[in-house]
């Protein structure tokens, strides 16, 4: 494991222990699979070179602006 992924464990264990309710862990269990699939999308280019995203991250999430 590098030192990212421990990173990532990290704050998701603190994160989770925030969530106080059900909604709540529902929703960062659902963000965590989101971020997992985009790093996954993000490290596939070729020859294993990253991806640049087209969209800012929080954009990417809270959709275009209109």
């Amino acid at each position: 494991m590098n030192d990212e992924e421990r990173r990532k464990k990290r704050v998701y264990i603190h994160l989770k222990s925030l969530c106080t309710t059900n909604e709540a862990r529902e929703s960062l269990a659902a963000f965590k699979i989101f971020m997992e699939e985009r790093d996954k999308a993000m490290s596939g280019g070729p020859k294993g070179s990253k991806i640049k995203e087209k969209h800012g991250f929080f954009q990417s999430l809270m959709g275009k602006k209109k």
